[in-house]
């Protein structure tokens, strides 16, 4: 028995000089180093494909926050536009209708233009003749600063 244990003990002693120059090798320490920048890389990748994730979900959030609130405009005017207030307004600027006993007047329309050109510097109508013939802005200045009138 004691021979066994002699040769237990020396095998148990030679697989642990074996172990640790197994370990002290440059064959294991570059295969190790390998594999951790393998997983490393990997991380660092998953690291960063999760923080372009939740840049999206939080830009779709924004966006999905906007169409509500767009939506429920949209219903808003779409109830407006069902509503009995806005068709009587439509009939009544487009069609002309009007509710009995209600008299419709109806005033033609001036372009902007000519009825500013039509108003003097008191604010009275000119004729058409004159608003034609107005003198430009420098030369009604040269007559005030110089003092000449017509």
């Amino acid at each position: 028995m004691s021979r066994r244990t002699n040769s237990q003990s020396h095998l148990t002693g030679r697989s642990a000089g074996g172990l640790r120059r197994l370990l002290r090798s440059r064959a294991v320490l570059i295969l190790t180093l390998a594999v951790f920048s393998i997983v490393g890389f990997t991380l660092g990748r998953e690291l960063v494909r999760r923080q372009s994730v939740s840049r999206d979900i939080e830009r779709l959030q924004l966006e999905i926050s906007s169409l509500e609130k767009q939506n429920i405009e949209l219903e808003q005017l779409l109830a407006y536009l069902k509503s009995p207030t806005y068709l009587e307004e439509e009939a009544r600027l487009k069609l002309g209708l009007k509710k009995s006993g209600e008299s419709v007047i109806s005033i033609p329309a001036e372009s902007g233009d000519q009825l500013a050109g039509n108003l003097n510097s008191a604010g009275d109508r000119r004729s058409p003749d004159e608003s034609a013939v107005s003198e430009a802005n420098p030369v009604k200045w040269w007559r005030y600063l110089s003092h000449q009138t017509d």
